[in-house]
Parts: structure tokens; sequence; C-alpha cells
């Protein structure tokens, strides 16, 4: 913080407290999610006392293997266009030479990064995957019908 005040740029505000700022919102919101998990299941009796870890840990692993359940074989475009985006997505920011350069600036970390034409490939795919899925959540009912204000809010962020 203190290098912000000697130098406000908006390269030392973005390395600086909005990288703390990231990070705080990112671990909120997930201590968020799971504490309204675990309120939520307090409330529900009818599901939550027959789970198992062993039922719960193969369901998981069944959604994060691509065509893996039964929804996912059902709609295949829908689940390669979901595990394209969320591979991009994922995999774009961290190997990024920009990015990979400001880790190795702050904490002397380095690892290897994507060509910058793959780098802007996987960008146009996580756009184009955007798109497509925005408009999906408009057009088809019963995505649409799950869609509330605060679903919309999240989105925006």
């Amino acid at each position: 913080m203190e290098q912000f005040f000697r130098d406000p740029s908006i390269y030392t505000l973005a390395r600086g407290p909005l990288v703390w700022l990231a990070f705080v919102m990112f671990f909120a919101g997930i201590f968020y999610r799971v504490y309204h998990s675990i309120q939520l299941a307090k409330k529900e009796k009818v599901i939550y006392p027959y789970l198992s870890f062993k039922y719960t840990l193969r369901s998981i692993i069944h959604w994060l293997i691509p065509f893996g359940s039964i929804s996912m074989r059902r709609h295949p475009w829908f689940t390669l266009l979901t595990f394209v985006f969320h591979i991009c997505v994922i995999l774009t920011p961290l190997f990024l030479a920009g990015h990979i350069e400001l880790w190795y600036d702050s904490w002397k970390i380095s690892w290897w990064s994507l060509p910058q034409s793959l780098a802007d490939a996987m960008t146009l795919l996580v756009i184009f995957a955007i798109i497509l899925l925005v408009i999906r959540r408009i057009i088809q009912p019963d995505v649409r019908f799950l869609t509330g204000r605060e679903i919309i809010w999240q989105l925006l962020l």
C-alpha cells in the first residue's frame, strides 16, 4: 500500500490495494456460500440426512469429467460450451505472460506462459461462450425461470 502512495499510478493501484481487495472479496464470497449452504442444510430435513460422503464425492467426480453425467450426455453442445468456457476462463489468467510477470515482480514466482496468440484465442472463446450462455439464459424457459435478480447481479460482478 505504501508503494501506491509513493507512486500513485494505475499499475501500482492494481498491484497493491486492488489485488488484496480481490483476494478479500474472493474468500468472503466463498465463506458466504459455505455459510449459507450450511444454514440451508440445517433447515432442509428431507434430503440432507440421506447424503453420504461417498455418493457426494462420486457426484462431484461425475460433474468434473466431460460427459460424465446423464444430463451432460443429453446436452452435448451445452456441455462442450461450459467446459471450454471454464477451462479458458481459469487457464488464461493463470498462464498469461503479463500476469506471470506481476507474480514474479511481487513474489519471485515464475512458470511458463501461453503463447500470446493462444491466450487471445482463449479470451475470444470465453467472450463467445458468455454471449451464448446469456442468450441461452434469456431464450430457454426452464433456465430463465431459475434466473433471479440476485443471479443477474452476480453475473454482472
